[in-house]
């Protein structure tokens, strides 16, 4: 599995942040899907190419990044 994690540690979805219910799931089983999910995350600041694995994207102090995870 792997998951995309905003603030370091917070999982990238509700509740966690204010955002939408429709963000309720930060965690798939392949790494393309959790690479296209941290894209449409970061919507227009999302970098060219997809983030690799344990790959921290600096965005504005706020550090996105996927992990393996159980």
């Amino acid at each position: 599995m792997y998951q995309v994690f905003d603030n370091n540690n917070k999982p990238a979805q509700q509740p966690y942040h204010s955002i939408d219910k429709s963000w309720s799931n930060s965690k798939f089983s392949t790494l393309e899907e959790a690479q296209e999910y941290a894209k449409h995350w970061l919507g227009m600041y999302s970098p060219d190419q997809y983030l690799s694995l344990n790959e921290k994207y600096d965005l504005y102090g706020s550090i996105i990044e996927i992990r393996e995870v159980e």
